[in-house]
């Protein structure tokens, strides 16, 4: 027998796999390259676009938030090129540059021209 859990619980709350699915069925995904989920002080982030579908143009931002959302750093690639197809392109790692200890959100922005 198997055990299927619902994307939705039965009082109406979404769960995780609800919004993993809903993002990665988009066309156009950016994230962090490396399956790290922890970076330390000296760490680079690299960073990866995937696209499924047409050759599109598209700006990138990598927003880094702290504990009360508050923005960090913002990190941005302009005019990025996608090419055709299940194709994914690298762009240029950064380092955020923190400076206090603490737990962070990256938050990786696509907006297609």
């Amino acid at each position: 027998a198997t055990y299927q859990k619902p994307l939705i619980d039965y009082y109406g709350h979404a769960k995780l796999s609800f919004y993993s699915i809903g993002m990665v069925f988009q066309p156009v995904l950016a994230g962090s390259k490396n399956v790290d989920m922890v970076y330390g002080p000296e760490d680079e982030i690299p960073v990866v676009v995937m696209n499924m579908g047409n050759e599109k143009n598209v700006n990138v931002e990598a927003i880094i938030k702290d504990e009360n959302l508050n923005e960090i750093h913002r990190e941005n690639w302009l005019n990025i090129t996608l090419p055709e197809g299940r194709s994914f392109t690298d762009l240029s790692s950064f380092k955020p540059g923190i400076q206090t200890n603490g737990m962070y959100t990256i938050e990786y922005v696509v907006s297609a021209f």
